[in-house]
């Protein structure tokens, strides 16, 4: 299962061609060099574990995937596992914006790549995204 969904758009027409008449990329992966030990990656998701979320930022992420749960265009909302993803995103996002607590702005910059794949609109209901931007405006920060 995917933690997020980011969109990286299509290629230009002179890099689509490029990658229609080079060799095969896939082939490049077992020539790259890890950009991380083991040992800086697990000191990064140590830190991580380390940033500060307050009580009432929970209060936000709980309020938040409850909406997505009572939202009239979902078939479903949230799960528990996702709102403890979203904690675990909300401080990663934290770190790497070089603070050591999280801001209801963090959490609102994560929240979409981490419910609109998770989500299912109801049918002719709009999409996914639609119901997360509404709930992301509509949920105010306790």
């Amino acid at each position: 299962r995917f933690l997020l969904r980011i969109s990286l758009g299509y290629p230009g027409r002179e890099h689509e061609r490029a990658l229609l008449t080079q060799p095969d990329r896939r082939e490049m992966l077992n020539q790259l060099e890890a950009a991380l030990s083991a040992v800086k990656l697990q000191h990064l998701v140590d830190q991580t574990q380390q940033i500060h979320l307050s009580e009432p930022l929970l209060d936000y992420i709980q309020a938040l995937v409850q909406a997505t749960r009572e939202h009239p265009t979902l078939l479903a909302g949230l799960s528990p596992r996702a709102a403890l993803a979203l904690v675990r995103v909300s401080r990663a996002y934290a770190l790497l914006c070089g603070q050591d607590y999280v801001t209801p702005d963090h959490v609102k910059q994560v929240f979409p790549a981490l419910a609109g794949h998770r989500l299912q609109p109801k049918p002719n209901a709009g999409n996914s995204l639609d119901a997360v931007e509404q709930i992301l405006t509509e949920t105010r920060v306790a």
